[in-house]
């Protein structure tokens, strides 16, 4: 459990029941373990009623992420120049429809 950095999981901490399943279990056996849970398809979502022009900005954000996330190479270097820059994230989420 040691070398699991993180874990993403597909629903809001309170709807997933954060006190008694895996997720809890995982973080108690590893404290620096960062969980994600997934916001981006709910903020789509919204673009694709409300805002055209958002929804463009979205889908291109959404391609170049993807563009990196496709490249192991690309990766690399996107961790490495986020490193550079002191960010405190430096991984990208792989994003679909």
């Amino acid at each position: 459990m040691k070398n699991i950095t993180s874990c993403a999981a597909d629903g809001a901490p309170n709807m997933m029941g954060k006190k008694n399943v895996c997720l809890k279990l995982m973080k108690d056996a590893n404290p620096e373990m960062i969980i994600v849970y997934f916001v981006i398809p709910k903020e789509n979502s919204v673009a694709k009623n409300t805002s055209p022009v958002l929804n463009e900005v979205l889908h291109a954000v959404m391609k170049c992420v993807n563009t990196i996330k496709a490249s192991v190479k690309c990766e690399r270097l996107f961790k490495l120049f986020c490193e550079k820059q002191n960010e405190d994230h430096v991984r990208l989420l792989l994003h679909t429809e």
